[in-house]
C-alpha cells in the first residue's frame, strides 16, 4: 500500500468504523412505560387520575412495607378488624391492607401515610406524575419487572395499585382503574 492509499483508507475506513460503533452502543434495548390512569364510574363516566404520582419499583410495595416496619398509629384497631376476618400478619399483601385501612383514616394517619410515600419515593426505580388527562410515560427502562405503585383518593374512599408490569424493549402500555388495583372503594 502506497502512501496515497493509506490516507484514503484512514480517511474513509476509520470514521465509518467509529459510527457503526457507536451506533451499536446507542442500540441497547431500553423500554419505554405509558400509563392511563382513571376512575371508572357507573354514574359519570371515566375520571382521569390527574396530577397524581405513581412509582416503579424494583420490588413489590408490601415487601418494602415488610421491610421498614413502618405502622399506623391505630396498629391495634387494624389488626383485631383483621384478626376478625381471618387475615393473620403472615397473610399475602398484610401490609397493602394495613396502608388501605391507614388511608380510610386519612386525618387519623396522616404521619404513617407521608412516611410510607418517602418511603415509596426512595425505592422508587423511576417516578411517573400524570397530566391532566391521567397520562404519563417514562422511558430508559431496563427491560424486566417492576411493581407499579401509587394511591389516589376516589369518590368512595381510595384505590391502591401494586401492579407487577413485565417491561419489554421498545414501548408498554398499562391502563390504570379500580379493576387493576389492589384495593378501591
Amino acid at each position: 500500500m502506497n502512501y496515497q492509499s493509506k490516507s484514503l483508507f484512514t480517511l474513509l475506513f476509520l470514521p465509518l468504523m467509529f459510527l457503526l460503533f457507536v451506533q451499536s452502543c446507542s442500540m441497547k434495548k431500553e423500554g419505554k412505560l405509558e400509563i392511563e390512569a382513571a376512575i371508572l364510574y357507573k354514574m359519570g363516566g371515566a375520571q382521569p387520575i390527574a396530577r397524581n404520582e405513581f412509582y416503579l419499583l424494583g420490588e413489590s410495595a408490601d415487601e418494602i412495607l415488610k421491610e421498614s416496619n413502618l405502622k399506623p398509629k391505630q396498629i391495634a384497631k387494624f389488626e383485631e378488624m383483621a384478626k376478625n376476618v381471618g387475615i393473620s400478619n403472615t397473610s399475602k399483601n398484610y401490609n397493602l391492607l394495613m396502608l388501605h385501612s391507614a388511608n380510610q383514616l386519612s386525618k387519623l394517619e396522616s404521619d404513617y401515610l407521608n412516611s410510607v410515600r418517602i418511603l415509596m419515593e426512595k425505592h422508587a426505580v423511576k417516578t411517573l406524575k400524570t397530566d391532566l388527562q391521567g397520562k404519563a410515560q417514562v422511558s430508559d427502562l431496563e427491560p424486566k419487572t417492576y411493581y407499579l405503585y401509587g394511591y389516589s383518593e376516589t369518590r368512595g374512599g381510595g384505590a391502591i395499585w401494586n401492579l407487577p408490569i413485565d417491561i419489554k424493549a421498545g414501548q408498554n402500555s398499562i391502563t390504570i382503574d379500580q379493576s387493576n388495583a389492589f384495593n378501591a372503594n
